[in-house]
């Protein structure tokens, strides 16, 4: 079974790296009446044929040196298809079995308009897995080009609620609600490639998405708690700027310094995620108001495990340092992750049988 994604990758995220490992190994892993799955991701950010604006170009060499700490991460885990242009993407039907776009906030409002990531090209079976629109709400013009195209789905999964309201109001149907693909990897596979452990003094871990006032304020109380020094990192060259840092952490060391971490703070969806899977002591720290916008992603995730007394907008007079019990998470994990792969295990199963099917007309 040749199955091929698309997704937000090659950026200097490092969540989205983690979501785009984490579903080609899931894939990979199952298996279709004994036959395995070959998975392999259209390199999208590298796609040449794409309309750019005059920021990318600017910022281009310094996203090529920031993109550089993930060079030996793509070598050593992610297998691409051979495509480097959009024309060349619509020549992917002649080996696939089916296609899946997600996760992340691939249908974000601004990225709706890159309708590969609605699979605007496939002609064989195509389904979406933990898709985002990363907002609680989009326009009529995005309702209209994304009902265009996911009308076409056979099956739409997606990673929040919210998101399945929105379906449901682009094209009428319904879309289940399943894991982020990096939840669907557990402790010890993300141990597997985390960087070795290192001695060095306590510290407060802080990763940034986007850069905040908010969260500078509540790591500043939470440094005059603790007395511990902060140890920051952001998603990308143009956060970089804004906090005067260098970009210097590979994947590998990234996933260290969450992991051995005594605090961490982040607005990142998926470094939260990576908390609940590593039982940390953390704090997802947001701007605006907790269940709407950008935030509906953090504020669904944390009151679905129960922890949603970790997500702030504010700081408080004094931070909770208590132990977090992470008791009842694991059991909430296991569950979504069950439906998450019986999704996976269906959409499967029935582009293999659409294969078949197809091989025995021709045949």
């Amino acid at each position: 079974m040749n199955i091929f994604g698309i997704t937000i990758d090659h950026s200097t995220n490092y969540g989205s790296a983690f979501q785009a490992y984490a579903l080609q190994t899931v894939i990979n892993r199952m298996t279709v009446q004994g036959e395995p799955c070959r998975y392999r991701l259209i390199p999208f950010m590298k796609l040449k044929g794409q309309s750019r604006d005059k920021k990318w170009y600017l910022m281009q060499p310094v996203w090529i040196w920031n993109r550089s700490r993930f060079r030996h991460f793509d070598r050593k885990h992610m297998k691409y298809a051979d495509c480097r242009h959009v024309r060349e993407l619509a020549s992917l039907n002649k080996t696939a079995d089916a296609f899946v776009c997600g996760s992340d906030v691939i249908w974000r409002p601004d990225y709706s308009k890159k309708t590969q990531f609605l699979l605007d090209f496939a002609e064989k079976y195509a389904f979406s897995y933990a898709a985002s629109f990363g907002v609680s709400e989009i326009d009529e013009d995005a309702r209209k080009r994304c009902g265009k195209f996911l009308a076409r789905f056979r099956e739409i999964g997606v990673r929040e609620k919210s998101a399945a309201d929105i379906v449901k109001a682009c094209c009428g149907k319904d879309a289940q609600v399943v894991a982020d693909p990096v939840m669907m990897l557990k402790r010890e596979d993300w141990e597997q490639i985390a960087a070795p452990a290192k001695k060095e003094k306590p510290y407060i871990f802080v990763y940034e998405t986007h850069v905040t006032a908010v969260i500078d304020a509540f790591v500043a109380r939470l440094r005059q708690q603790t007395g511990e020094r902060v140890v920051m990192t952001v998603a990308g060259p143009k956060q970089a700027l804004k906090k005067g840092i260098l970009q210097i952490h590979s994947p590998e060391h990234w996933l260290r310094l969450l992991r051995d971490a005594d605090y961490v703070v982040t607005n990142s969806f998926h470094a939260t995620v990576l908390c609940l899977l590593y039982h940390k002591q953390f704090y997802t720290v947001v701007q605006g108001e907790k269940e709407k916008g950008i935030n509906v992603r953090m504020w669904e995730l944390l009151e679905k495990t129960g922890m949603s007394a970790q997500l702030f907008n504010e700081t408080p007079a004094q931070i909770d340092l208590s132990e977090i019990s992470f008791d009842a998470v694991d059991n909430k994990l296991d569950a979504l992750r069950a439906d998450s792969f019986a999704f996976l295990q269906r959409n499967l199963d029935a582009a293999y049988l659409e294969k078949t099917q197809s091989d025995i007309k021709e045949n």
